[in-house]
């Protein structure tokens, strides 16, 4: 089952050269949903915060991103 999405969120990489336009691509970012499973530096949200995945793992209740600092680092 592919877990529901949020809005696309714009991802710029590094700093172009002033004759470039900004490089950019918009990507989902999935919603936490127990079941679910995350590779290392997938993003997801969680209570309308992003998280970064610190090691892979399947998404279990209580584990939630604010219960488990080990494996997700707040984004925004």
């Amino acid at each position: 089952m592919k877990p529901a999405a949020v809005p696309l969120i714009p991802v710029s990489y590094g700093t172009p050269p002033a004759s470039a336009g900004v490089v950019s691509r918009a990507v989902e970012t999935p919603i936490w949903e127990p079941g679910h499973s995350c590779r290392l530096g997938d993003l997801i949200v969680y209570d309308g915060h992003i998280y970064r995945c610190l090691a892979s793992h399947v998404f279990v209740t209580g584990w939630e991103p604010p219960n488990t600092p080990a494996l997700w680092q707040l984004v925004k």
